[in-house]
């Protein structure tokens, strides 16, 4: 087998997401405990762009509820928000859509983020 070789960093951002708005679905989803036991949902979002395959990993707790509340609007659920309650059963197989950015982190390098994810009813208005 022959490839072509290419250092780190190029190949680290040929496999992240590009920037912008893009349609997801969700492919794993996967209740935990953050490292200060605070109750998560683990998501592994599929986005498909150019005829490429990318996957995001996003997090959803109660520390930051507007992205909970987000989420659930992008995915259909926003009627439900009310009630208090989201199981990762309730999110997988859905899709919406999601704004990403690529952010730099010592700790990580460059990564693919979820910036924010984008109600049905948002989308009309733009």
């Amino acid at each position: 087998m022959k490839y072509q070789v290419i250092d780190d960093e190029t190949l680290q951002e040929r496999d992240l997401a590009p920037q912008g708005e893009h349609q997801f679905e969700v492919i794993r989803a996967e209740e935990l405990l953050s490292k200060k036991q605070i109750p998560m949902i683990k998501l592994t979002l599929k986005i498909v762009r150019n005829e490429s395959t990318y996957w995001v990993v996003d997090y959803l707790s109660e520390s930051i509820l507007w992205k909970i509340k987000h989420f659930m609007a992008a995915i259909g659920l926003k009627d439900n928000y009310s009630i208090g309650e989201l199981s990762a059963e309730d999110c997988l197989g859905r899709n919406g859509m999601v704004k990403i950015v690529q952010e730099y982190s010592d700790k990580y390098g460059i990564q693919a983020i979820v910036s924010k994810y984008i109600s049905t009813m948002e989308k009309e208005n733009v």
